[in-house]
């Protein structure tokens, strides 16, 4: 089966996953809590969950030494980092991220960016929602990649094109694990 096909098919199969419930949401965030608390970064870049994704919420309040950002799709290719406290609006396909007025977090100042997706497999490969925005958004930075899933979204298997990142942990209900395979 070729790249795209493969993607599509295991997009539609996941568009039949009901989302994570209130518990699950809840020890992916508590374990992911855990595991900042050992690492320590001063700078946290996250993301506003769509319905099917981790709410990163309730780590801002409970670690309020750590500097919480937030991504937003600017016009054209590009994401740019935002306190996670700035303004916000509605992107045009309807969720919410920081406004284009909200000051600039540099991106070398970051230490861990965590990262949707639709899908990982335990070796950090992602499947996006089909845009390239995080892939281009993650190239050449030096920080911890995590990725904030579910274990019914983790998968045997997903597509690799070498333009894809990979991430270099997985946060899931079950606690954060390594993907690198030492």
């Amino acid at each position: 089966m070729e790249i795209g096909e493969h993607k599509r098919s295991l997009r539609a199969r996941l568009s039949q996953l009901a989302p994570p419930t209130p518990e699950v949401r809840a020890r992916v965030i508590e374990g992911l809590e855990r595991w900042l608390v050992r690492r320590r970064p001063a700078v946290v870049v996250g993301f506003l969950g769509m319905d099917d994704e981790m709410d990163i919420a309730p780590l801002v309040d409970k670690l309020p030494t750590v500097t919480f950002a937030l991504t937003r799709t600017a016009p054209g290719v590009s994401l740019t980092i935002h306190p996670y406290d700035a303004p916000r609006e509605r992107h045009r396909f309807g969720f919410s991220q920081p406004s284009g007025e909200a000051p600039i977090i540099a991106a070398d100042s970051v230490d861990v960016v965590l990262v949707p997706g639709l899908a990982f497999d335990r070796c950090g490969r992602r499947l996006g929602r089909g845009a390239g925005y995080y892939d281009r958004f993650l190239a050449g930075m030096e920080v911890d990649k995590v990725a904030l899933t579910t274990e019914a979204r983790l998968v045997d298997e997903v597509p690799f094109q070498p333009h894809d990142i990979l991430m270099d942990w997985i946060a899931t209900e079950k606690g954060v694990h390594s993907t690198r395979r030492d």
